[in-house]
């Protein structure tokens, strides 16, 4: 019986920390639209970073535009305010080693658009 509870507490430990990884720092993740979320650090559960849109839908290409988040091991949101075109979008989803699944909002002159990114580790 010690044997089982020992085996199942050290499994409980190995998932726990499986799930706690998230996004890191440093490391660079990529959308399925080309778009690049490059995390330079974490403080805390504070993200540091910039966001590059390569979105040929979107204005605002090719230029980092610096985040403000959050990460706690899995639930994470990061919002960029893309200044030169007067968008600020939001992202919040949940963070895994093996990917970012996060739905999005993007505000602009009092109009709301959404949609969904994958983010897949790119380093």
């Amino acid at each position: 019986m010690k044997r089982f509870l020992l085996a199942i507490g050290l499994l409980s430990g190995f998932s726990a920390t499986g799930m706690a990884d998230g996004l890191t720092a440093p490391s660079l993740w990529k959308n399925q639209r080309g778009s690049e979320l490059r995390i330079t650090s974490v403080t805390g559960s504070q993200l540091h970073g910039t966001f590059t849109n390569f979105d040929p839908n979107f204005q605002c290409r090719g230029i980092p535009y610096p985040i403000s988040g959050y990460t706690t091991g899995g639930p994470t949101q990061f919002t960029v305010n893309f200044v030169k075109c007067g968008t600020v979008t939001t992202w919040s989803g949940s963070a895994q080693p093996f990917g970012y699944s996060a739905g999005w909002v993007l505000r602009y002159k009092g109009r709301a658009e959404g949609g969904y990114d994958f983010f897949s580790p790119a380093n």
